[in-house]
């Protein structure tokens, strides 16, 4: 795409998200999450999920679908999504903000839920424990941290399909890639696309960053 084009899709994307805003402002809940969904779409593909543009859009997509009944699994992926990329992306003081918002939200629809909250910062917790080895090329510790954040991820209320299981299952992929552990590494990466594909579609960096792992996987396997 050409600059301008793309330039055009991002303010195609705020144009949503100001919509999104305005029809929360005005209880119009269902509408907002349909905006918002639109505009999360396109700032992954053209701005990137560390983007605060991207980040802010997610954080009002959590709070909209905490309004819309039956939607709680759809409004704690949009918070896990926000929050895991403000940590890494916004200064102390404002994920703190971030993080006290979205669980006073959280909070006034689920009373009952104590632990969703938990497992996703848990969740976090395992995933950078599993970076930290993977940067020192402790490629089994690092296997070991980021199943542990998957399987709290996958038996939560976070569930398999989401995108920053995808995230962590392309990690885990390319650990599993580094011990010579190609089934595992297929399998996990297979998983990884698969989500990449549904939510955010062929054409994003992480969905093609997936399919060149799975590649190299293939050219290993034929070579062996």
């Amino acid at each position: 795409m050409t600059p301008g084009s793309i330039a055009k899709e991002i303010n195609k994307a705020r144009s949503l998200y100001k919509k999104g805003k305005e029809c929360y402002e005005n209880a119009e809940f269902s509408e907002s999450s349909r905006l918002l969904q639109r505009a999360v779409r396109i700032q992954e593909n053209y701005l990137g999920k560390y983007h605060e543009e991207t980040i802010r859009s997610y954080w009002r997509l959590g709070r909209a679908e905490c309004k819309e009944q039956g939607h709680r699994v759809q409004a704690l992926r949009a918070f896990q999504r926000a929050a895991r990329m403000a940590e890494s992306t916004f200064t102390a003081s404002s994920y703190q903000h971030l993080m006290n918002d979205i669980e006073q939200c959280w909070r006034a629809v689920q009373p009952e839920d104590k632990d969703s909250l938990k497992v996703m910062t848990s969740v976090f917790k395992f995933e950078q424990q599993g970076d930290a080895a993977y940067k020192r090329n402790r490629y089994v510790k690092a296997i070991e941290a980021y199943c542990k954040a998957l399987k709290l991820q996958d038996e939560s209320l976070l569930g398999q399909n989401s995108l920053d299981g995808a995230d962590i299952r392309c990690k885990l992929g390319l650990c599993f890639l580094k011990t010579s552990a190609t089934p595992q590494a297929r399998r996990a990466l297979q998983m990884a696309y698969d989500c990449f594909v549904g939510h955010v579609g062929k054409q994003h960096p992480a969905t093609l960053g997936a399919i060149a792992k799975m590649k190299a996987i293939a050219i290993i396997a034929h070579k062996q």
